[in-house]
């Protein structure tokens, strides 16, 4: 996993950093191991800024901390005091002691000492809030400034965002800023186009979730097609933003095929939703290859964690070290795996077509039934293929143009396998992994079975010609 993302998304806005480290100035030497929301809910604090920092050292992973920036907007705090909070949180991690810092920061990277880390974390990235266009933050901002015009507002917007890159970028003058790039339209508009953002912003943040659809009225085939097709085609305006401010690399920093939405929906009862998520979560992973010249950076929402119904890697309390893959980090791992680091022009033919648009939708949408994208590396060609099919195979026939293949080719399969127990045939399914040999008749051309709901990476060396 190259990039990970802490404390979290939306609820970052809400947390004060310092109650998740020791010796914080104004605190008990130790602190808490939780503390209870204004809904008398827990949250843990066992887990901070010195524990993500030791793990990233650790296993090497990039980092992006998020910062809380409703605080500055909604008039919680001062603007300063509110960004100040955000910079002593990256003079923290990243600032050596005895370094050049302001008054209201010097103090941070000693404390860090204290705590058992007198070496900088040394973090890459930095995003100022999260989710930006939730209906509650926006009525908390709105709320807090209601005199302000449309105008006035994004100014508003700016200024805000300009004092923490400030004092941000005096903790750590090398550490990229993230900020959101859906705030709503028109402000989203006014606040990007700012010549200050384009300067000082490195990355636009986007998220993208499954978008559930109603199963009022659906049958399993037509909510199967949904599914398979929820990650992409998800209604979130991303297209103006990576049209119109290109410039900017795009980050989606939280995306997640999440089934705990299903849970107020009424799934009919022979549906299981492993495999649609694995299909979606692949065919996701297709689009993101396909926009990688914009797309420079996307982490997993819901990544690590011991909810089995949301989590990619799942934790079993009771057996320390026991994990699991939840299907979206079944299919993840397999790009990982298998790809190139280029993309390859593709020309697609005769794939037909499956609706995948739901009842009382006013305009009927469909979708190709396979989804393909192709990337390479010196030595190999990788077809990553995703069969959206529940129950046909698919023959895939490819034509290499301007190049020759040697085999045999190899197959790295993820499919489904059902158990032979009455009642419980599609319910319970399970996703198995094989890699096996294709062999080609051709230098030239090539001839692929793809099982039906099936994600399918096809591996093919490259035939150079000899010195």
């Amino acid at each position: 996993i190259p990039v990970l993302r802490f404390p979290g998304g939306a609820d970052a806005d809400y947390v004060d950093w310092t109650e998740t480290i020791n010796n914080a100035p104004g605190r008990a030497r130790f602190r808490s191991l939780y503390k209870k929301d204004a809904d008398g809910r827990k949250t843990g604090l066992r887990f901070g800024i010195d524990e993500f920092g030791r793990l990233k050292q650790e296993v090497g992973f990039e980092a992006i901390l998020v910062v809380n920036l409703i605080d500055a907007l909604a008039k919680k705090r001062p603007v300063r005091e509110a960004a100040e909070s955000a910079a002593g949180l990256i003079a923290y991690c990243n600032a050596p002691e005895r370094g050049k810092l302001r008054k209201t920061l010097r103090h941070w990277p000693s404390v860090r000492s204290r705590n058992g880390n007198p070496m900088p974390f040394a973090i890459e990235y930095v995003q100022l809030g999260s989710r930006l266009n939730d209906p509650g933050f926006m009525k908390q901002v709105r709320d807090a400034v209601p005199h302000l015009s449309q105008p006035e507002l994004i100014q508003w917007y700016i200024d805000c965002i300009g004092v923490y890159i400030q004092l941000i970028k005096h903790a750590d003058p090398g550490i990229k800023i993230i900020i959101d790039a859906d705030m709503g339209d028109e402000l989203s508009r006014g606040v990007l186009s700012h010549a200050s953002i384009q300067s000082q912003v490195d990355f636009l943040s986007l998220n993208r979730d499954l978008n559930p659809a109603s199963t009022e009225g659906m049958t399993s085939d037509q909510l199967w097609a949904a599914w398979v097709r929820a990650l992409v085609d998800s209604d979130r305006k991303e297209a103006s933003v990576l049209t119109e401010l290109s410039e900017i690399p795009i980050a989606y920093t939280a995306w997640s095929w999440d089934p705990a939405q299903l849970n107020a929906m009424r799934v009919p009862q022979l549906l299981d939703w492993r495999m649609p998520a694995a299909l979606g979560c692949a065919s996701w992973l297709n689009e993101l290859i396909r926009n990688g010249d914009k797309v420079q950076m996307a982490t997993m929402d819901h990544l690590l964690g011991n909810n089995n119904g949301t989590s990619s890697i799942l934790v079993n309390n009771d057996e320390a070290g026991k994990t699991q893959s939840g299907p979206q980090g079944r299919v993840t791992s397999l790009y990982s795996r298998y790809h190139g680091a280029s993309r390859l022009a593709l020309q697609a033919t005769g794939i037909p077509a499956f609706a995948s648009s739901t009842p009382g939708e006013k305009e009927e949408s469909t979708s190709r039934v396979l989804d393909i994208a192709v990337t390479a590396s010196q030595d190999s060609i990788f077809l990553h293929t995703v069969n959206m099919s529940r129950r046909k195979q698919a023959r895939l026939k490819v034509s290499f143009a301007g190049m020759r293949t040697s085999g045999p080719h190899t197959m790295h399969l993820l499919t489904v396998v059902q158990p032979q127990t009455p009642h419980t045939a599609e319910r319970q399914t399970y996703i198995h992994e094989q890699s096996s040999p294709v062999l080609s008749r051709s230098v030239s051309r090539s001839e692929f079975l793809l099982p039906p709901a099936s994600v399918a990476i096809i591996e093919i060396s490259i035939l150079r010609p000899k010195d």
